[in-house]
């Protein structure tokens, strides 16, 4: 089984998410992240969020349901890269 590993679960890491599966990778994926949750919407967190017009769950641009059948380490990001051989 082929692993690919994605360092930033912002939207960046997101975007390399949808991207990887929309090529056709049915592989696991894997993304890596210092921050603690899924990538979320940051202008409305400064303005609506706050103002509280919308939940916290609104902001979260990814969720289980979307399919995407990817790994989320959150929390802890990475230290470095190699490579087994």
């Amino acid at each position: 089984m082929q692993t690919l590993a994605i360092v930033g679960a912002s939207l960046a890491g997101l975007s390399a998410v949808r991207a990887a599966r929309a090529q056709g990778f049915s592989g696991r994926l894997v993304t890596l992240g210092d921050e603690h949750h899924r990538p979320y919407d940051r202008p409305p967190l400064s303005k609506e969020f706050l103002l509280g017009t919308i939940t916290a769950e609104d902001l979260f641009l990814e969720t289980d349901d979307h399919g995407l059948n990817a790994e989320w380490l959150l929390g802890g990001g990475a230290s470095g890269a190699g490579a087994a051989g």
